[in-house]
């Protein structure tokens, strides 16, 4: 959607201001189809991460898990909203309901994109199907 991973940086190195953009787009996004729940960009990083700190204080890993994140949620509230419950599930709580229903969360996924995946999939396919 509206962020390029940072693929060849050091996952420890800061966003540049490009990136910080690029987020705030996708939060922006966000807002636009899903008008529940209004979050800022503390309320994110402290769901996604668990500390509360603007964009841009944060490493391009974890920046990407939480372009991740928003894309998927993107995905979600744009092309399978009619599988929401209603009211939807506040922003922290998104991930756990979907996390529970898997065939919901493959067709997300390849909505928002394969590489989103490694942030919602375990590495062992099988590991998970099995729980």
């Amino acid at each position: 959607m509206a962020f390029l991973r940072s693929w060849g940086y050091a996952k420890d190195r800061p966003l540049t201001s490009y990136q910080e953009q690029r987020l705030n787009e996708l939060l922006d996004k966000y807002h636009e189809v899903q008008h529940e729940n209004f979050v800022d960009e503390l309320d994110v990083t402290q769901a996604l991460i668990g500390r509360a700190i603007p964009f841009s204080e944060l490493t391009v890993q974890e920046a990407n898990k939480i372009a991740a994140h928003l894309n998927v949620r993107i995905a979600l509230h744009t092309y399978f909203s009619e599988y929401l419950p209603s009211p939807p599930p506040d922003f922290a709580q998104e991930t756990e309901w979907l996390n529970s229903d898997r065939p919901l969360l493959n067709r997300v996924i390849a909505r928002a994109g394969w590489d989103t995946g490694e942030y919602f999939l375990s590495p062992y396919p099988l590991d998970k199907e099995s729980e």
